[in-house]
């Protein structure tokens, strides 16, 4: 017997995972072209060729997707560094 159809809430759900997944994989490889290039530039005079643009690029690509999976579950980017050093007391 074949399995069920998967319903469009789940297809949705997948789909938002796999966009996340790819804005992931587009920060780690901006981190290793960056670090790539600084090495090269630094260490060896031969930096890779527009680098820092290529990296440009990706970033916006990565915010963007990153932003409609956040979107998708309703939520919103925070940053909560400060917060987590503040007594418990006070983080609510």
């Amino acid at each position: 017997m074949k399995s069920p159809a998967l319903t469009l809430p789940h297809r949705l759900e997948r789909i938002s995972t796999f966009i996340e997944k790819i804005a992931g994989l587009f920060l780690a490889a901006i981190t290793i072209i960056v670090f790539a290039s600084a090495i090269g530039r630094y260490l060896l005079s031969m930096p890779i060729p527009d680098a820092f643009d290529v990296s440009r690029l990706m970033m916006g690509v990565a915010a963007l997707w990153g932003l409609a999976r956040v979107g998708y579950r309703g939520s919103h980017i925070k940053v909560d560094l400060l917060a987590e050093m503040l007594p418990q007391r006070v983080q609510r």
